[in-house]
């Protein structure tokens, strides 16, 4: 009896042991077999270019007020980079024209910089792509909004 209950366990022991390596070698095949996708790298530069000391004084029916605003571009590549740069004055010009369009004259106080986040980029997206290679920059931030 005793040699027939080593034998049970023996076997049972070989059992496991065929099946652990079996499961081991299928899925270590499994892991071979798998194809990796690779992302494609985001580009390593990014610089910022300010905008700074925007002063538009308006007079939109109720008061006049004014608006001290700067803004940040951020450029893709060195060379849009030096372009924003050169061409602050032309961005500050494009920017008081597009404050003294009837569009930002009507928005309140309020939503002024809500507006503006929502709107400028798109207002600004035809010069700057101008001034520098088509896709040169991601996005115009406003830093800074003053409102008296």
């Amino acid at each position: 009896m005793k040699k027939m209950m080593i034998a049970a366990v023996v076997l049972l022991l070989l059992i496991g042991a065929a099946g652990g390596g079996y499961y081991y070698l299928n899925k270590g095949h499994a892991e071979e077999n798998i194809e990796v996708i690779e992302e494609p790298a985001e580009d390593s530069y990014q610089a910022f270019v300010r905008v700074s000391d925007i002063y538009y004084s308006s007079n939109n029916g109720k008061r006049t007020k004014l608006i001290a605003i700067d803004l940040a571009i951020e450029a893709k590549d060195e060379l849009s980079e030096i372009e924003f740069k050169k061409n602050v004055p032309r961005i500050k010009g494009e920017v008081l024209k597009i404050l003294a369009t009837p569009k930002y004259k009507a928005i309140d106080d309020a939503s002024l910089l809500t507006f503006i986040n929502e709107n400028l980029n798109s207002d600004l997206d035809s010069l700057l792509k101008q001034i520098s290679v088509a896709n040169g920059y991601f996005q115009v931030y406003v830093t800074k909004l003053i409102i008296q």
